[in-house]
C-alpha cells in the first residue's frame, strides 16, 4: 500500500471514531483553521505519520517504539477570571484518551494499536492569544503500532 494511502485509511479511521465520541461541547477539525474559528472548545486531530524507521527512546524506555504518530489539540476561549478552561479541556483530553484506549478493536480494524509503552505523550497546558482571542491550549501525541 502506497504511504499517502495507507496514512489516509489510518487517519480516516481515527478520526472517525473521535468524531463519534468527541467530548460534549466540542468541535472536532482536521487541521487549524485558516480563519477565526467559528465557536470554541474545539479539538484538532492532525495528519498520522507513519516512520519507516521505528523510534526508540534510548536507554530510558527501550522497549517504546512507534510506527505513526498523531498530534491531538485541544483550545477553548478564556471567558473570565472564573473561567474552568483548564478543567475543561483536561477533561476532553483525559475523555479522548479513554476513547482511544477503550476503542482497540476500532484501531485494529484499521491496521493500527496503540503503542505497548508511552502510547501517550502530554502538553502541557498554555495559554495563547489567538486573532485576538485569550485561549488555554494543551494536547497529546498519539504513537500508534502499526499492526
Amino acid at each position: 500500500m502506497a504511504e499517502a494511502t495507507r496514512e489516509s485509511g489510518f487517519f480516516k479511521a481515527v478520526f472517525d471514531l473521535l468524531k463519534a465520541n468527541k467530548p460534549t461541547g466540542y468541535t472536532i477539525l482536521n487541521r487549524f483553521p485558516e480563519a477565526k474559528p467559528d465557536s470554541y472548545p474545539y479539538m484538532i486531530a492532525g495528519d498520522i505519520r507513519t516512520n519507516d524507521d521505528k523510534i526508540t527512546m534510548g536507554d530510558d524506555d527501550p522497549a517504546f517504539e512507534a510506527d505513526a504518530r498523531q498530534l491531538i489539540e485541544f483550545y477553548c476561549a478564556i471567558a473570565d477570571s472564573n473561567d474552568n478552561s483548564k478543567n475543561r479541556n483536561d477533561d476532553a483530553k483525559s475523555y479522548t484518551r479513554n476513547v482511544l484506549k477503550t476503542n482497540t478493536s476500532s484501531l485494529h480494524t484499521a491496521g493500527l494499536g496503540l503503542a505497548q509503552n508511552g502510547a501517550f505523550a502530554d502538553i502541557p497546558t498554555d495559554t495563547i492569544i489567538i486573532n485576538g482571542v485569550k485561549v488555554r491550549y494543551c494536547g497529546f501525541e498519539v504513537n500508534y503500532k502499526v499492526d
